[in-house]
């Protein structure tokens, strides 16, 4: 039988090429669709917290900008000449021979983590704390100041972390002293610390301690201006900006980190480590590397009677190191996610005269900065001459070593 012959279909060309088309559209849409979820789920995750958070940078207490404070219409200036206590400026050492540099962390010696031991409170109260009265401005002449060029993008942040106490409003005291160099381009961060009892010229005041230059300028409420001048003509540098903490944002900071970890030295014992009330308590840590919060990292950074206020600033560097770590481990992700709870927490006990896109910019640039390598910095205590002056304990810089060390801290190299 013969086989029937089958009819030939011929499909146009033009409505095969809409075919394919709408097989195309389809699959656009259902992977838009899969994209635009994604989107949505990134900018829920992650911008809609830094939005929160850029809002709550922006409401944080900003610091006048240096034009607009009073006395401080002058740019930040290096000082030439007869030096503030009356010896000659030096030039900058290049062994820098004042300088007690570290280097990476020492290994713990204890691998496990070891808990943080506290003691009873002693019931035991200090006298009201003495104001150290300041006699006359020296009858000396003005000195010449001129701007401390530095690399491009290197920025110098004075750091002060503020005694600032319920009872005394406002108020209170520079208890750390910290000059960072902040240097994108080259990866490199240094820190350079100063002791809180070193006698010097407060600009417009007269002498006195460095810590007492904070108290002063908040009459007028430009504390932070004030230690800047004083810092800034001690060390014969340009300062760019300030960042002032109280003990409450130093503790919210580290909480809101979940801690941080820190490499002791030693152990430590101090029974009358002061408390805000103005009396004592007992701190104790042991050696190795340690888990703290926020409460015992600010006492880890302010205990000073099991050594000396040199050996003080350095657990501050410490501390400052182990909070920049946190944050490198926590990753921009996490960090991101945070920043919303972390600005809300500690804008009420920051205040910065930095701009925010700014402070942004260079800490972007310093994600990847290993802490090992930062370079951090105490002036060496034999180089400063301890006395007495008004029944009040002072260091007095007589060799010119702090200007030594400020040179250092900008240099290009």
């Amino acid at each position: 039988m013969e086989a029937l012959s089958q009819p030939t279909r011929f499909v146009s060309v033009s409505r095969l090429r809409r075919s394919r088309v709408r097989a195309w559209l389809r699959r656009l849409r259902t992977w838009g669709l899969a994209t635009l979820m994604l989107l949505n789920v990134g900018v829920g995750y992650w911008g809609i917290p830094l939005i929160e958070a850029w809002y709550n940078i922006q409401g944080m207490e900003r610091l006048p900008t240096p034009a607009t404070r009073s006395g401080a219409g002058r740019p930040p200036r290096a000082v030439t000449g007869v030096g503030a206590l009356g010896a000659p400026a030096r030039a900058a050492s290049p062994l820098l021979p004042g300088a007690v540099t570290y280097g990476p962390p020492v290994p713990a010696r204890i691998a496990s983590v070891q808990p943080v031991m506290y003691g009873p409170s002693i019931p035991a109260r200090i006298a009201p704390i003495q104001s150290v009265t300041y006699g006359p401005p020296i009858p000396t002449q003005t000195p010449t100041i001129e701007p401390t060029p530095g690399p491009a993008g290197a920025v110098t942040v004075l750091l002060l972390g503020v005694d600032r106490r319920a009872a005394e409003g406002r108020s209170g005291r520079s208890d750390a002293i910290v000059v960072v160099r902040l240097d994108p381009a080259r990866g490199r961060v240094r820190l350079l610390s100063l002791p809180r009892d070193l006698w010097t010229t407060i600009p417009g005041v007269g002498e006195g301690k460095i810590n007492s230059a904070y108290a002063i300028g908040e009459r007028e409420g430009a504390g932070a201006a004030l230690v800047r001048e004083t810092v800034g003509q001690l060390l014969g540098i340009g300062i760019d900006y300030t960042a002032e903490i109280d003990f409450a944002g130093f503790r919210s900071v580290i909480d809101s980190l979940g801690g941080i970890a820190v490499d002791v030295p030693r152990e430590l014992y101090d029974p009358r480590y002061p408390t805000e009330d103005y009396g004592y308590t007992v701190a104790h840590f042991l050696p190795g590397r340690q888990v703290m919060d926020g409460e015992q990292a600010l006492m880890f950074s302010r205990m000073r009677h099991p050594d000396s206020d040199f050996e003080r600033m350095r657990r501050q560097q410490l501390v400052l190191l182990a909070v920049a770590e946190r944050l490198k481990e926590r990753g921009v992700a996490r960090n991101l996610a945070a920043a919303n709870d972390l600005t809300a927490a500690v804008s009420p006990h920051i205040r910065s005269d930095m701009p925010p896109t700014l402070a942004l910019r260079v800490l972007w640039g310093l994600r990847d900065v290993d802490s090992a390598l930062v370079e951090r910095t105490t002036v060496d205590s034999n180089l400063l001459m301890e006395t007495n002056i008004g029944g009040a304990y002072a260091l007095l810089d007589t060799t010119g070593v702090l200007r030594s060390l400020g040179a250092n801290l900008v240099a290009a190299e």
